[in-house]
């Protein structure tokens, strides 16, 4: 691993998907269940390009490399990307936006989470993981150490979270 965070892997998982998922939560959403979603995906990524250009780093992914799990979690649709291998700590492992139905469209909530990657400290010398939330307002919350890093875990944390709100 790096120490090193990467702009566009950052950005895309932390900024632009989420950025676009508060905007237009049922676009999203609906985009994201049909084949157009990597088509969506790269174009996104094209807007992180211009995003990072000044960091002078090239991006090292494309939209070929997400992957895209269709799920429910507590009943909601939700669309887990899986990124490409963190590297640095805050880069994320996977990046969930949770649509919350309602019966009216202005009534609909959106839940945007992420486990991130957390480097080994000095004390335990073990990589880690964090569970962490972003609100509308662009604020993280950080639940603390998450789930190890694979699908089933962190849809089970999310699960927990939404189920015992705090």
């Amino acid at each position: 691993m790096t120490d090193t965070l990467r702009c566009h892997h950052y950005q895309f998982a932390h900024a632009a998907l989420r950025s676009v998922a508060f905007a237009h939560p049922i676009r999203l959403m609906t985009l994201l269940a049909t084949p157009e979603a990597m088509d969506a995906f790269t174009s996104l990524l094209e807007q992180v390009d211009e995003n990072c250009k000044d960091r002078g780093e090239p991006r090292d992914f494309d939209a070929s490399q997400l992957v895209l799990h269709r799920r429910r979690v507590v009943g909601h649709p939700c669309a887990v990307v899986e990124m490409p291998p963190p590297r640095a700590t805050g880069e994320a492992y996977f990046a969930a936006p949770v649509l919350l139905m309602a019966t009216e469209p202005e009534q609909v909530k959106l839940r945007y989470f992420t486990l991130e990657y957390c480097a080994p400290d000095g004390e335990h010398g073990e990589a880690g993981t964090v569970l962490g939330e972003w609100q509308e307002d662009g604020q993280h919350v950080n639940y603390g150490v998450g789930p190890q890093a694979s699908l089933e875990p962190f849809l089970e944390a999310i699960s927990a979270l939404m189920k015992n709100p705090s």
